[in-house]
């Protein structure tokens, strides 16, 4: 693909945010193909897990609390995202 890690940021510029939340029992990483095309055409891409509903608690029981959670986990994901966007455009990026 044409993602690169650790590329240098685009100066002044504003892209638009796509969010992922993955399902049940999954985990971020199953839609890099979608989360890649998505940031070929400039989104910046946020894709949390959700702790403690990924394939490793695939055997284990949930509460309906963990489902409520969900908008927490995004909104702390988006937070995080904006604070190192602040982060590199302050230094300089």
């Amino acid at each position: 693909g044409n993602v690169y890690l650790d590329a240098a940021p685009a100066p002044d510029e504003q892209f638009p945010v796509m969010v992922f939340s993955h399902g049940t029992t999954a985990f971020a990483e199953v839609a890099h193909p979608l989360s890649e095309h998505m940031a070929s055409h400039g989104f910046v891409v946020v894709a949390p897990d959700h702790v403690g509903d990924t394939t490793e608690n695939i055997n284990d029981s949930r509460q309906t609390e963990i489902y409520l959670e969900r908008p927490q986990d995004i909104s702390a994901s988006l937070d995080w995202a904006l604070v190192l966007m602040l982060l590199t455009h302050w230094r300089g990026g």
